[in-house]
């Protein structure tokens, strides 16, 4: 690693002429980038906040040894005032020893966090909804592919209650979706689910979370839209709050009669 803060040759490119604006920094982004080229580095300069080893992994100690050495060498070059290390000890190693304990702090400040209910709870959620999208997603491969791209992703999906302790867990509807859409995913769902029961045990279909969820009352106002959807399939009241441009921006098309047909097709392969 000693070899990195020894290296400084890619400093002699600098031309402390040509940078007359002081508070523009992007010459030493440059200078810091062309030195992680010339180590055979080709990836982003950041941190592996998730390795396993911390602050010891090797990639975190080789992004600790660059980034004193280009902090050094822009300090020296009047690039910043206020942002520092330890300006009163230029040693190497007590440099290198203050950027590792700011990698410890944001490593335990990442892991605080990813351990926070609120955020337990959010990505809870998020897999949920993935898992039901992959459901129905499959259903419409096999049996529908023509109407696939009323299934963008995930966000078409209903977020689910978060209670472990009951067999039976009740959606939570967003308030963007239409009924007549809403009425088309859940149809996608029986589906999916007679589907399964026929080329599996029971069992295996039961166990899914489509099948243990009741259609529940509650509406999210602040669930993510789903985008690239026709019209018709989002709420009407909801869109009442979009202007032309904003529509524009999530996708929105006009409606048509492909949820309609969608309905028609699908009901041909459920029973009464």
């Amino acid at each position: 690693m000693e070899m990195i803060l020894q290296d400084t040759s890619v400093f002699t490119t600098y031309n402390a002429s040509a940078h007359s604006v002081k508070s523009d920094w992007s010459p030493f982004k440059t200078l810091l980038l062309k030195d992680l080229a010339n180590h055979q580095i080709d990836d982003n300069f950041t941190f592996e906040w998730k390795a396993d080893n911390g602050e010891k992994s090797t990639w975190n100690q080789t992004m600790i040894f660059f980034t004193v050495k280009h902090w050094k060498f822009a300090k020296a070059a009047s690039a910043f005032e206020n942002f520092g290390l330890d300006q009163d000890n230029p040693n190497d190693l007590v440099q290198v020893g203050i950027m590792t304990r700011w990698v410890i702090g944001r490593i335990e400040e990442i892991k605080r966090r990813f351990r926070d209910p609120s955020k337990v709870e959010q990505r809870t959620r998020s897999k949920k909804r993935r898992d039901l999208w992959k459901y129905r997603k499959a259903t419409l491969q096999q049996h529908l592919p023509q109407f696939l791209d009323l299934l963008p992703d995930a966000d078409c999906c209903s977020d689910t209650e978060d209670d472990p302790h009951r067999p039976i867990q009740k959606s939570i509807c967003p308030a963007w979706r239409s009924v007549k859409y809403g009425n088309w995913l859940h149809e996608v769902d029986r589906l999916s689910y007679q589907d399964q029961s026929t080329i599996k045990l029971r069992i295996h279909p039961a166990r899914r979370l489509d099948t243990r969820r009741q259609e529940g009352h509650t509406v999210n106002p602040f669930g993510t839209v789903c985008a690239n959807l026709p019209e018709n399939c989002y709420e009407s009241a909801f869109l009442k709050h979009y202007d032309p441009l904003e529509k524009l921006a999530l996708g929105i098309s006009p409606s048509s009669a492909k949820l309609d047909d969608a309905l028609t097709a699908i009901a041909t392969l459920l029973p009464n």
